[in-house]
């Protein structure tokens, strides 16, 4: 099956998936990169996602990130466990 057979074959569904799609986003007034962070944070806070898969999916930088996570109260989930890793990696403990 070469790529052009494939997405001739998935046209129409392709095309069904991204209508209601685009319309919901011009609904909701929200353009595709802001959904992405919006729903990197959602991910991240909820713990289904780590930092670094949360903040490659925004595409932002770390400080950029940070920021998002901020203007939304979302702590970055750092304890006593991450403290004691981070020490023993740097041969403090």
């Amino acid at each position: 099956l070469t790529r052009a057979k494939f997405e001739q074959l998935t046209e129409d569904l392709v095309k069904r998936c991204r209508d209601p799609f685009e319309k919901a986003l011009a609904d909701a007034n929200i353009k595709p990169d802001e959904l992405l962070i919006e729903l990197a944070v959602y991910l991240y806070e909820k713990k289904t996602l780590s930092w670094g898969k949360a903040r490659k999916l925004t595409g932002l930088d770390e400080m950029a990130f940070r920021r998002e996570l901020s203007k939304r109260n979302v702590y970055v989930h750092f304890g006593v466990e991450d403290l004691e890793k981070d020490l023993k990696n740097l041969g403090l403990k």
